[in-house]
C-alpha cells in the first residue's frame, strides 16, 4: 500500500485514469483538509490518498509509464510522426509516473494514517 500526499485534483485524476491501467487496485481517500483552502492558506485542497498495490506491481507500473513517455517523446524515429492516439494515451496516463515514482521512493509506512 502506498500513500500520495497531493491536492484533491491529483486524487480525482487518479480516480479517473488509474483503474484503466490497474482495475484490481483500489484508490481510497485517507484524509482531506478543505479548511486550509477555505481559510486561504492554500489554493487547492490538500489530501492524502492510498493505492492498494504491492511494491512489485508499482515498480512494474512505473516502468511501463516511463517506457510510454520514452517511446512517445524521446525515442521515436525522426521520420515517424507521433500519432494522435499515442499522444493522447500518453497524456491520459503518463502524468502519473512522477507521483507513483515518488511514492515508491519514499518507502514510508505512514502509520499516522493507518491508525483508526
Amino acid at each position: 500500500m502506498y500513500y500520495i500526499e497531493k491536492d484533491r485534483d491529483v486524487y480525482e485524476g487518479f480516480l479517473e485514469a488509474f483503474p484503466d491501467l490497474r482495475p484490481d487496485n483500489k484508490i481510497e481517500l485517507v484524509c482531506v483538509d478543505e479548511n486550509l483552502q477555505k481559510l486561504g492558506f492554500v489554493k487547492t485542497t490538500p489530501c492524502v490518498f492510498k493505492i492498494d498495490i504491492s511494491k512489485e506491481e508499482l515498480e512494474k507500473l512505473v516502468d511501463e509509464l516511463w517506457e510510454m513517455l520514452e517511446y512517445t517523446f524521446y525515442f521515436y524515429e525522426e521520420e515517424e510522426e507521433i500519432t494522435d492516439e499515442r499522444y493522447h494515451y500518453c497524456i491520459k496516463y503518463a502524468w502519473m509516473h512522477d507521483y507513483l515514482e515518488a511514492a515508491l521512493k519514499e518507502e514510508r509506512t505512514w502509520h499516522r494514517y493507518d491508525q483508526k
